[in-house]
């Protein structure tokens, strides 16, 4: 993208207002997502926990490799969260037939009770969002902007 490009005062101060709106949402929401809730099971993990274990519940023997490419995040800060998981006794590792370096993984009982009870908690949380936003937009407004989140998110990982 060229940067190089003058733009008049008057735009640049509303880019500026645009750019600090964006900031503080991302700031706020990573902050939410980051909080240890109680999804119904009575113990209490982040969303990134949570949508890590959905992926595993969902594809049983994925390693953290793929996880990492699927969520454009390290390989580190996967295995990080996944060794997470193993303790808290959601997620186990288990040695590819195919090649012992390799671990696959696979949710537990408890694993599976949690991606149900999170999977209910999300919809909850959507269905809920959408009636606080239908306050302030219009059902069209709200879809453009996933549309919008969805091709910024192309952006951010090409």
């Amino acid at each position: 993208m060229e940067h190089n490009q003058e733009l008049p005062e008057s735009e640049i101060s509303a880019l500026d207002e645009k750019a600090d709106l964006l900031y503080q949402f991302v700031g706020l929401y990573y902050d939410y997502a980051m909080e240890q809730k109680d999804y119904g099971t009575g113990e209490k993990t982040c969303m990134a926990e949570a949508h890590i274990l959905k992926t595993i519940a969902a594809h049983p023997g994925v390693t953290v490799t793929e996880i990492a490419r699927q969520f454009n995040r390290t390989k580190s800060f996967v295995s990080q969260t996944v060794k997470r998981l193993c303790e808290m006794g959601f997620v186990e590792r288990v040695s590819s037939r195919r090649d012992a370096r390799v671990a696959e993984l696979y949710p537990t009982e408890k694993g599976l009770a949690l991606d149900r009870a999170h999977r209910r908690y999300d919809a909850h949380e959507v269905a809920a969002t959408f009636e606080e936003l239908a306050q302030y937009c219009t059902r069209e407004e709200i879809e453009t902007f996933f549309r919008v989140v969805a091709a910024y998110r192309e952006i951010l990982v090409s």
